[in-house]
Order: C-alpha cells, then sequence, then structure tokens
C-alpha cells in the first residue's frame, strides 16, 4: 500500500538551544487507497464521499523518529475525521504539535543557520506492506507566520532510506535574527573593551582606576554568564562569541594588572636604577612626550639643526638624572595601552576568521 504524506509548516512556537529541540506547529495531510472501502455511488443514492471517525476505521499510525520524549506517536484520532471517496482514496488531514530533537551548531551565533529535519515513520510494518510517498517535495508554507526570533531559509522534503522500514523526512533551514543580540551583546562588549583601553588616561591622583578596570571586568563576565544561557552544555563546537568574550575578558585581566603594576611605581620613592632610566629616556624619545622639569623632545623630521653625538649623550644623561618614578610610571601607561590594542586587533581578527569560517 502506497501512503502519501505532505507537511504544512504553520508556526515556530518554541526553539530551546539548550535542550537542543523545536517545537513546531504543523498540519499533516495523509492519502491513501484502501480497496475495502470501495462502492458503487449509484447504489446509495449517488453518494461519493463520506465522513466517518479515524478510529473507526484503519489508518497508518506515525512516529517520530527523533522525539525529545518517550511519546512519539503523531495525530490525536480522537474527534478527527477521514474522508472517503467512492474510488476507495482516503484522505486524512489534522494539525499536530510537534517536537523533535535538533543538533544545534552555535559556531556563529548570533548569525547562526541550523538545519533540522522531521522523520515520520510507521512502525509495525515493512517495505513491502507500507511504502511512504510525498507529492511535494518541499515542506507548504502557505500557513505560515513568521517568528520574530527566526527566519525560513529553505525546506524540502525526501524518501528517507531505511533497510526495513519505508520513512519521509522533512527538512527545514532556520536563521537566527541577529539584531536582539548585537545590540544587547555585540556592541556593548565593543564599547568596554574601548573602555578597558581608555582607562590608563585616567589620572592615577583620582584614585579610580582600579575600581574602574574592576567594575568593567564584572561587567564582562555578566556577558559571559550570559551568553552561556544560550549554549547546550553538550554542543559540539564552542560559539565564536565565547572565544570573543573570553579574549575581551584577558583584555579586562590585562588592564587591571597593568593598572597595579604603573600604580605601584607611581608611588614608589627614591630614583629609578639605570636600567629603568634608559627604558623610560628612550621610550619618551620615541613617543614624543613631555614631562615636568624636563626639556620637551621634539620628533620633527624636518629639523635643520645638526646635534653632535657627544652633545646627545650629555643630553640624555641629563635628562636621566631628571627621571623619576611618576615618569616610569607614564610610560608605563603608554606601553600598556599599546599592547592593549594591539591585543583588541587581534581578538577582533581571530572573532572574524573564526565567525567566518566556522572552525
Amino acid at each position: 500500500m502506497n501512503v502519501t504524506i505532505d507537511l504544512a509548516l504553520m508556526s515556530i512556537v518554541k526553539v530551546d538551544e539548550l535542550q537542543e529541540s523545536v517545537q513546531l506547529l504543523t498540519v499533516v495531510f495523509v492519502s491513501w487507497k484502501d480497496d475495502r472501502l470501495v462502492w458503487n455511488s449509484s447504489d446509495y443514492n449517488n453518494t461519493k464521499e463520506i465522513f466517518l471517525p479515524v478510529e473507526n476505521v484503519w489508518h497508518p499510525e506515525f512516529f517520530i523518529h527523533q522525539p525529545t520524549h518517550g511519546n512519539n506517536r503523531i495525530g490525536d484520532i480522537e474527534r478527527q475525521l477521514t474522508h472517503h471517496y467512492n474510488s476507495g482514496l482516503v484522505k486524512w488531514n489534522f494539525v499536530d504539535t510537534l517536537t523533535i530533537s535538533c543538533s544545534f551548531d552555535l559556531t556563529q551565533f548570533p548569525w547562526d543557520v541550523q538545519t533540522c529535519d522531521i522523520l515520520f515513520v510507521v512502525w509495525g510494518y515493512q517495505h513491502e506492506h507500507i511504502r511512504l510517498k510525498i507529492n511535494k517535495d518541499f515542506i507548504i508554507l502557505d500557513f505560515y507566520e513568521e517568528n520574530s526570533a527566526w527566519s525560513m531559509k529553505s525546506t524540502k522534503a525526501y524518501v528517507a532510506p531505511h533497510p526495513h522500514k519505508s520513512k519521509v523526512g522533512f527538512q527545514f533551514v532556520l536563521q537566527r535574527r541577529p539584531d536582539f543580540f548585537v545590540m544587547t551583546i555585540f556592541l556593548p562588549i565593543i564599547l568596554l573593551s574601548v573602555l578597558s583601553i581608555f582607562v590608563f588616561m585616567i589620572p592615577i591622583e583620582s584614585g579610580e582606576r582600579i575600581s574602574f578596570s574592576f567594575t568593567i571586568l564584572l561587567t564582562i563576565v555578566l556577558f559571559i554568564t550570559l551568553v552561556s544561557s544560550y549554549v547546550p552544555q553538550s554542543a559540539e563546537s564552542i560559539p565564536a562569541m565565547c572565544f570573543f568574550l573570553l579574549f575581551q575578558c584577558i583584555q579586562c585581566v590585562t588592564a587591571c594588572v597593568g593598572n597595579i603594576i604603573s600604580i605601584k611605581y607611581y608611588y614608589k620613592k627614591g630614583q629609578p636604577g639605570k636600567v629603568w632610566q634608559k627604558i623610560t629616556t628612550v621610550c619618551g624619545r620615541k613617543v614624543c612626550t613631555k614631562r615636568k622639569n624636563v626639556e620637551p623632545v621634539h620628533c620633527d623630521d624636518q629639523v635643520s639643526t645638526v646635534v653632535t653625538k657627544e652633545k646627545q649623550t650629555v643630553d640624555m644623561e641629563t635628562e636621566q638624572m631628571k627621571i623619576n618614578w611618576m615618569d616610569v610610571s607614564k610610560i608605563l601607561d603608554i606601553v600598556f595601552a599599546i599592547i592593549m590594542i594591539m591585543f583588541s586587533l587581534f581578538c577582533y581578527s581571530i572573532f572574524g576568521y573564526y565567525l567566518t569560517n566556522g572552525q
């Protein structure tokens, strides 16, 4: 016996990433030919079609091949009717809520695309008894209502291979609408990343550096907790967003450590050693910094005056004698800021590559 089945999707009720399940409201169209229910319409007052309760006639019992719970039978036969024609053709249309398991790939979250399959099988019958077929090679979307969080990209219907049973599958591809996550997670994280760099511009005398750095760090940790609520623990692939948040957390920790080191040297007493004086002098010349009680160093490539090497050595020794730990602290601020900028660019590059390639 050939049993034809088509599926119409009405709406996506729920998508649960943690449980890796999708709940759908569907309409199932089933038809088959029963030779036992053939009659001559002229013998019955020219009656060509009738309706009978489903429980009173033979009907295929469909099961979902990948349910999320023990009861995988579909089609509530109570208060349902089958449409019978005098030729023996039987049609059975019913509405049912299907909950199926679906393996989620959240690598590109929240720009991810998920592919799920619904597999129908009739248990208790072999290939030679019942052969499931499809009329259309796609899921009917005439009754479909758009979901606010997911958009339907494509669908298809197919006959699934099985060594003993006859199965048909319905596949649909969902794409997440990322606007909400971009506005509430991604953009705020980028702004926090920029703020963690500008923390080195806060005067140490204000006493707000450490508290500011740790506030940003705690906020990043909060975002990590928020993103983890959307990721199943059994995920085969880790979302790129998790790596991005981890890198941002490392950056904030670096900012906290850098601030502690910089503040330590800022309030240190005494005169810096020769190594620190040398480093501070060289770095100060490179970044064209101006220090108190020290003649400014100009980075003008078009200086017309030629200075002898002996005079440069004397000037450098004079500057080193005037360098204190505050100057060392200011140079460390610049160095840490540059390191964090380079680390941020590295994070964005890795995130973009991981997001694009999905690996």
